[in-house]
């Protein structure tokens, strides 16, 4: 998969551009882009995602309306952190980093996916920091540049694009997304990460208190 974006330029003005790089010899083509696309199937536009990360502090999010399946929910984002002050600081980061990402998705994925990943940023013994980047590749495509995976802000930027490319690549299956970052249950994959990610974002889990 392609990491760079195409360029694409409207109307008169990409016409002018392209007849010029034609004649320099360095455009074989020119493909204009579609007057409106979505990130995956039923996905709302980007500026109502950021909007609807924003809501999703106080609000309880339905991962459908979003134009998300597998019948994930989650509770406020507020009440979620309230249940791990490890993470409580990181509020912010959670936010900008669903706002960023493309299709934007609910924070509460990120806090659910650190918590299960390494316990909040409890539990570094892994390799890859607070979100496990312990694939160096993933972490080029996916972290902001030159960032360290053990930076929790950082970390949640790289989490919230790979979900996010996943969620194009599977058409908004939550589910396959999730396997994806999880990895083969037949290369060592928790069959259950899918479940406990909801159970994390539900309050039904919580670090300390039997997770």
């Amino acid at each position: 998969m392609s990491l760079l974006p195409s360029l694409r330029f409207p109307g008169a003005l990409g016409a002018l551009l392209a007849l010029v790089a034609c004649q320099a010899g360095s455009v074989t083509s020119v493909v204009p882009a579609p007057a409106s696309s979505a990130a995956h199937a039923g996905a709302p536009a980007a500026s109502s995602g950021v909007a609807n990360v924003d809501a999703a502090v106080n609000q309880s999010v339905n991962f459908a309306d979003w134009g998300i399946s597998g019948g994930f929910s989650a509770m406020p984002l507020t009440q979620l952190l309230a249940l791990h002050p490890q993470l409580a600081s990181y509020q912010q980061a959670f936010v900008h980093a669903a706002a960023q990402a493309s299709p934007a998705i609910p924070p509460q994925l990120l806090v659910a996916i650190c918590l299960q990943e390494s316990s909040g940023g409890l539990d570094l013994s892994g390799y890859g920091g607070p979100f496990q980047f312990s694939d160096d590749s993933a972490w080029a495509a996916y972290g902001p540049p030159g960032a360290d995976r053990n930076d929790m802000a950082s970390a949640a930027i790289g989490a919230a694009n790979y979900i996010a490319a996943e969620l194009k690549a599977k058409k908004g299956d939550l589910n396959a997304a999730l396997r994806a970052y999880n990895g083969p249950i037949a290369n060592g994959g928790k069959p259950t990460y899918q479940a406990e990610i909801q159970r994390w974002m539900q309050g039904e889990l919580v670090y300390g208190a039997g997770a």
